[in-house]
């Protein structure tokens, strides 16, 4: 990390990355599938992605009644966990289907 001009300078693979003086480089995206226990009808399913949609940092939310699933990417890890806070505070039981896609 170099310092110029009020700028900061970090090697990112073969490039180099400036920053703006006292910034960080942003956080990777997040994603999660989810089992979503407590769906009864098509219109539960359509209430989690409405909720789930207005979470700040989520970036899309796809939710399916026949599979008791959700697919949800947010910006970051925080922005996930508020969205699976969000399922549960509806009522729903929402568990990680496996690990979360670090993409």
């Amino acid at each position: 990390m170099t310092l110029h001009g009020g700028l900061r300078f970090r090697l990112v693979g073969l490039g180099l990355l400036a920053l703006a003086a006292g910034c960080e480089p942003p956080t990777p995206p997040a994603s999660a599938s989810l089992i979503i226990d407590g769906m009864h009808c098509d219109d539960c399913a359509k209430s989690i992605h409405h909720a789930v949609t207005g979470v700040a940092g989520v970036e899309s939310c796809e939710v399916s009644f026949a599979d008791g699933e959700a697919t949800i990417q947010a910006d970051s890890a925080e922005s996930l966990d508020a969205a699976i806070d969000r399922i549960r505070s509806l009522g729903f039981m929402a568990d990680r289907a496996g690990p979360a896609d670090p993409s």
